[in-house]
């Protein structure tokens, strides 16, 4: 009984709104959100954008969602040590489309040219060419230092005012040590005033010994006219 009500109230609808094709087929047309002439109100659909963050059916991210492969990804630095010693780095960073690090190479700094050459040096210099420095030759006539015990004084240029090492005394023997620019006078007599003794200087040593040859110094000595007996 419902039922019936129901199609006929229906039907009315359709005859008072005119929605009867000249075939007898019933038509049914609707605005969106707008009433009809029937006064039926059709819903309007929820046109917003959908959530950036929500998923899909699928479970799978919208395709204008990427992924940042370089979040809180650090790299390390590049360290090199250049030839004069120093050390020079660079940074690394997170490529975003591979997720690496990059590797770059850090660039020393431009040294500065010697203008020191070996043959600036002269004859009694040598060239260091990692120091760009000359460093003076010793025993060299020309080097500046005055040498005696290489034969310059007193005609090498480098002894103009130097007096000599000699002090006239026969028991000394006078040197020169050029490193420190100074005369040294070593005594060479070693007499001991004992009269069983032999008194020499060695120069090995640079220094003074006595060897006993007496009778009674513990030692046979038959060179010296010693026998058993003695």
């Amino acid at each position: 009984m419902h039922k019936l009500l129901f199609l006929l109230l229906l039907t009315a609808l359709v005859v008072v709104s005119g929605c009867v094709s000249e075939t007898g087929d019933t038509i049914l047309e609707f605005t969106d959100g707008e009433p009809t002439e029937s006064g039926i109100t059709i819903p309007t659909l929820n046109n917003t954008e959908p959530d950036a963050n929500a998923t899909n059916v699928t479970g799978e991210l919208p395709e204008n969602i990427t992924h940042d492969l370089c979040a809180g990804k650090l790299c390390d630095d590049s360290i090199s040590t250049c030839p004069d010693g120093t050390t020079v780095t660079c940074e690394n960073e997170c490529d975003p489309e591979t997720g690496n690090c990059t590797s770059c190479i850090p660039e020393c700094p431009e040294e500065e040219p010697c203008e020191i050459t070996a043959e600036g040096c002269g004859e009694c210099g040598k060239f260091d060419e990692e120091d760009c420095s000359c460093s003076i030759i010793l025993y060299c006539d020309g080097n500046g230092v005055c040498e005696p015990s290489n034969g310059e004084w007193p005609d090498s240029p480098d002894c103009v005012g130097f007096d000599g090492c000699d002090d006239d005394n026969d028991c000394t023997q006078d040197t020169f040590n050029p490193n420190q620019q100074v005369c040294i006078h070593t005594d060479i007599c070693c007499d001991d005033s004992d009269d069983c003794t032999v008194d020499f200087f060695n120069y090995t040593t640079d220094e003074c010994e006595h060897s006993y040859v007496c009778c009674g110094d513990g030692e046979c000595q038959p060179e010296n006219g010693e026998t058993e007996e003695s």
